[in-house]
């Protein structure tokens, strides 16, 4: 019976899971490049250096990169 049970329900168990493991990986990244920017501000570099930065190194579009600023 729980074997059963297991079969119906692993496809969805696993979605969740993989669902969750992409939330995560999105957090991780806004919360890197957050820091990042807080980072690079107080080392006195400009919005729009910063900007450029993040962009280039996580592959950002101007859309996207709007709110981490």
């Amino acid at each position: 019976m729980l074997e059963a049970l297991m079969e119906i329900m692993e496809p969805q168990l696993r979605q969740r899971e993989e669902s969750g493991r992409e939330e995560g990986r999105k957090e991780g990244m806004r919360a890197g490049i957050c820091g990042a920017v807080e980072m690079l501000r107080g080392l006195g570099h400009s919005d729009a250096e910063i900007r450029t930065v993040i962009m280039d190194k996580f592959d950002l579009t101007e859309q996207e990169i709007v709110k981490y600023f």
